[in-house]
């Protein structure tokens, strides 16, 4: 099956009238985590967890895989993948269901960023400037 990405009235469309399910990866390399920072809406200039949308026939595992890559430019496979949390996330505009992973990772990868983002950094403590949700998130995690 082709996956198919929403044109971004029909994103809007759908967020707008039922939950949107979305994947986060939580990258952690020697007790940091990986944030990336954006530089589009919705939390622009804010840090943020690599993730997105889960596409129809995809499954959970799958979006993440292709997220990670598509955001970091960081290649993993569905072994790396341990489930931390779910958390849904009652936004201004819509609701969000996001499947939090973690992935362990034994070197530090080089990172390539998409069109989203401005900049990275990995984090022993997280910043200030950051969406409470993903407190949640990585809660205990640094």
């Amino acid at each position: 099956m082709e996956l198919k990405k929403l044109s971004s009235e029909e994103f809007k469309f759908c967020i707008s009238r039922m939950p949107r399910s979305c994947v986060d990866i939580v990258f952690v390399y020697r007790d940091k985590l990986l944030l990336l920072c954006r530089k589009i809406e919705p939390d622009n200039g804010n840090w943020a967890l690599p993730g997105g949308s889960v596409l129809k026939g995809e499954t959970t595992e799958q979006a993440a895989i292709r997220k990670a890559k598509e955001e970091t430019g960081i290649i993993i496979d569905e072994k790396s993948l341990k489930l931390v949390c779910v958390v849904t996330a009652f936004l201004s505009m819509r609701q969000d269901i996001c499947i939090t992973y973690k992935v362990l990772l034994n070197e530090q990868p080089s990172i390539i960023l998409d069109y989203q983002h401005s900049k990275h950094c990995w984090f022993k403590k997280l910043p200030k400037n950051i969406n409470p949700i993903i407190k949640r998130q990585v809660n205990g995690m640094v």
